[in-house]
């Protein structure tokens, strides 16, 4: 805008000067300088009148930075959202173990491990329910031994739920008492001990 109007003041004198020298008569001279010195006011007041006009010129600047603004807390508050449905799942899988753990303690079993598949998608009517608790456990072994069996050591690679049908069994009773517990279907229940 400066440059613009230092460009219009050199332009109005070059052009006041070629008229001072075109025209013959100096009795023309105060008109021209009069005529002069109001294009030269008109240029000056000129950005003045645009920077006045300059908020309403610059709204759509300002809306769109607001927006991408907006697009940015909104995406912020996305990844917050996320993180704590992830961290809420994390406790309640923690949380279902636990519980887990409790129910068969009372009835003499020791929970090797818990496999718990919820319901992850947020908007799924569902959420953070159980689709399938895989529960691994052994019989608890009398607390005055004072040497412990030393149970087989199984390594599994790349195996989902099978903990081996072989060295495990299902009890069905455990897996009411893990429904109930749990408020879930039995259907969604599996638990295996490993045999003696």
């Amino acid at each position: 805008m400066l440059s613009d109007v230092v460009r219009n003041i050199v332009v109005l004198i070059i052009i006041a000067t070629l008229l001072e020298l075109v025209l013959p008569r100096s009795d023309f001279r105060p008109f021209i300088n009069m005529i002069v010195g109001l294009v030269l006011m008109l240029m000056l007041l000129s950005p003045l009148r645009s920077a006045l006009q300059m908020p309403g010129s610059f709204e759509p600047v300002f809306e769109l930075n607001n927006a991408s603004r907006a697009e940015a807390d909104n995406n912020r508050l996305m990844i917050l959202e996320q993180m704590n449905w992830d961290m809420t799942l994390e406790r309640y899988r923690f949380l279902v173990g636990e519980r887990v753990a409790e129910v068969l303690s009372e009835k003499g079993y020791a929970v090797i491990d818990v496999r718990l598949d919820l319901e992850e998608e947020v908007s799924h009517l569902e959420f953070g329910r159980p689709k399938l608790v895989s529960v691994l456990a052994r019989r608890e072994e009398d607390k005055d031994e004072s040497i412990k069996r030393v149970e087989k050591v199984r390594i599994i690679i790349n195996e989902q739920n099978n903990w081996g049908a072989a060295e495990s069994e299902s009890k069905p009773g455990l897996v009411r008492d893990v429904a109930n517990a749990l408020g879930i279907n039995e259907q969604k229940v599996e638990v295996r001990v490993l045999k003696e």
